[in-house]
Parts: C-alpha cells; structure tokens; sequence
C-alpha cells in the first residue's frame, strides 16, 4: 500500500501585474496536483513522482511538498524526462523540512 497523498488542487499565485521590475514570466492561474511526499521512504519517492508527473497533461504543473530542496530530483528529471519544463520550476523552503516545489510540465 502506498503512502502517497495527493491533495486537492490549490490555485497557483496571482502575478503581480504592478511589478515592472520582474522579468520573470507572470504564472498562469491554474489547478494542480499537490503531492506530499514526507511520510514516504525516500527509496519510494523518485518512482511515485514520476507516476505523477507523467499522469499531468502538457501545460500542468506538479505541486511537490518534500523535506528537503529537490535539487537531485530537479536534475533527474531535466536529464531524463523531455517533457519536463525546467525553465519554470520553482521551489520555495517554507519550513525548516518543508520544501514545495513546482514541477511544469511542456
């Protein structure tokens, strides 16, 4: 049995459209699927996130929460999966194991 748990989808942040000093790309208010993977065993991990990112259709984004900064799995992905968009990923630290991640999709 897994241990995977997929929420409800939340809504991506709103761009701020005031913002005329950022140069990144305003995100596009969307769903997507949230997947906590802290309760998993790590050796279980990689293989169920990509279950879920290959389920995501082209221009959906894979919401990650992790208990450390995916880095490894960022290059991963980037080297292995022609799909991925690694120009958009994003990830933010908002506890001291806590780590959400964004994971497009092309």
């Amino acid at each position: 049995m897994s241990l995977v748990r997929l929420t409800t989808p939340r809504l991506s942040p709103k761009p701020n459209m005031f913002d005329t000093t950022s140069k990144a790309r305003p995100r596009q208010l969307s769903l997507m699927p949230r997947l906590d993977v802290r309760e998993m065993p790590p050796p279980e991990r990689h293989s169920e996130i990509h279950d879920a990112f290959a389920e995501l259709d082209s221009g959906e984004v894979l919401e990650l929460v992790n208990d450390h900064d995916p880095k490894p799995l960022f290059y991963e992905m980037q080297a292995e999966v022609e799909s991925f968009d690694a120009d958009n990923y994003d990830v933010e630290q908002e506890a001291e194991e806590k780590f959400v991640a964004t994971f497009p999709k092309k």
